[in-house]
């Protein structure tokens, strides 16, 4: 990964690992939690916040071990998270994945197995984390409004359904400046693969998100209602 410079300074994007999942949650955190969209989510947040924290630990080593999901960290010049960006590939009948990349993750299974340990299978399965009802609810609108979005030459796609940055509100920096800072960063990753596989880049965001990603070139292609707030499925166009 090349470093990306901006006028917030260099950020540098690396794929995240296991080793990442508990430092990575513990930055999440504050950041997801009344935010006003997750709370819809997770309206018992308060009251349970051990299983709060369990269930983003155990979404994101998921999403690690996950077939044709990356996750990438955002570091400043330092080494500290910045943010985070989830790029997924969806495939059709014939691909068999991205050009130049191999996140199949076959290996990945086998190299969380260690002679002495459990074994891979049981290695790979999370931790119990108990999931409200709304939160199911939100998953199955996800795909659901796929089903209906991505057709013909978009069912091969990239997705960006997640971008959080990780500002540090004791310095006075700014949330909106930081992600206006990575998202070039973040999803110039993305709209860089698309373009190497011919395919379209697409993301998912809530309206505080939605100026930043159409200054990056995307263009709203459809709304979705998620819970009381409303996401923007976005369709990279270009600049």
């Amino acid at each position: 990964m090349s470093n990306v410079s901006s006028q917030e300074g260099n950020y540098t994007l690396r794929r995240a690992t296991l080793s990442d999942i508990t430092p990575l949650t513990r930055n999440v955190i504050p950041h997801v939690s009344h935010d006003g969209f997750h709370d819809y989510f997770f309206p018992k947040q308060d009251a349970y916040p051990d299983d709060f924290y369990r269930w983003w630990r155990r979404y994101y080593r998921n999403i690690l071990l996950r077939p044709y999901s990356v996750l990438f960290i955002a570091e400043d010049e330092q080494g500290g998270m910045k943010g985070l960006g989830m790029w997924t590939f969806a495939r059709g009948k014939g691909v068999s994945g991205p050009e130049g990349l191999d996140i199949a993750k076959d290996s990945w299974f086998e190299d969380v197995s260690t002679p002495g340990s459990t074994s891979s299978k049981t290695k790979s399965a999370p931790t119990a984390a108990p999931t409200t009802p709304h939160s199911s609810n939100g998953e199955k609108t996800v795909i659901e409004f796929g089903k209906k979005l991505f057709v013909g030459d978009d069912v091969v796609h990239w997705m960006c359904p997640e971008f959080i940055v990780f500002p540090d509100f004791k310095s006075g920096e700014d949330k909106t400046e930081l992600m206006a800072a990575l998202a070039p960063v973040v999803h110039g990753w993305g709209i860089k693969q698309s373009d190497i596989d011919g395919i379209s880049a697409w993301a998912l965001c809530t309206i505080k998100e939605k100026a930043v990603y159409e200054k990056e070139g995307y263009e709203l292609v459809q709304e979705v209602q998620c819970g009381p707030s409303t996401c923007f499925a976005m369709k990279y166009r270009g600049e």
